[in-house]
């Protein structure tokens, strides 16, 4: 048996890294996260604890890498708007991409969204996605100042507001039953006069 290339050896190791994270992700969600152990993500996961401390350090590294994820997807989102400077277009474009996310990573958010919100999540854990949230806050009141809104602070919020509510619906109430294309092109047509 010949050794292992590089790359194998990187894709063995991002596998089990992959498999530790899911397995977290679904225990913290089910459990909670303090009712986790690291001995208890390492069994589920299939691995030596040994071999997930190789990965992390500790429990709430686990967790950290599980937002850094989000974070990720979320980064890619504000990427994809950042260079539209037409308003009603940058608009429309980031309720678009908001649905995609739901639809696209429901699983995945249903469990993050449940974690995050749990009381013994550490606040230096969640700073990072609300100090993004904020940004994508500000990055929509200033579209809505452009677009020549009245109080584009509490436009800004109010739709940030509704797409929690349809996330928070679809994800945790309602399921597949939720007429997400329906809400979807409602909100696009509220806030762009337009819908495809």
């Amino acid at each position: 048996m010949s050794p292992k290339s590089p790359t194998q050896f990187t894709a063995i190791r991002e596998k089990s890294r992959a498999k530790i994270l899911k397995a977290a992700v679904e225990l913290f969600s089910k459990y909670g996260y303090l009712e986790v152990s690291v001995s208890r993500i390492a069994e589920k996961a299939g691995v030596a604890k040994g071999l997930l401390y190789n990965y992390f350090h500790s429990k709430e590294a686990v967790l950290k890498a599980i937002v850094d994820l989000m974070m990720s997807d979320m980064q890619v989102f504000m990427e994809s708007v950042a260079g539209e400077e037409r308003p009603k277009v940058k608009i429309e474009r980031m309720i678009r991409l908001s649905f995609r996310m739901f639809r696209e990573k429901a699983a995945f958010y249903k469990n993050i969204m449940s974690i995050i919100t749990q009381s013994g999540v550490p606040s230096k854990i969640k700073k990072p996605l609300n100090d993004f949230l904020a940004e994508a806050v500000a990055e929509l009141e200033e579209t809505f100042r452009l677009e020549g809104v009245e109080n584009p602070r509490i436009e800004a919020l109010k739709l940030g507001a509704i797409l929690d509510g349809v996330a928070w619906h679809y994800l945790f109430v309602f399921g597949e039953s939720y007429p997400l294309d329906n809400m979807e092109n409602e909100l696009v047509k509220r806030y762009t006069g337009t819908v495809k």
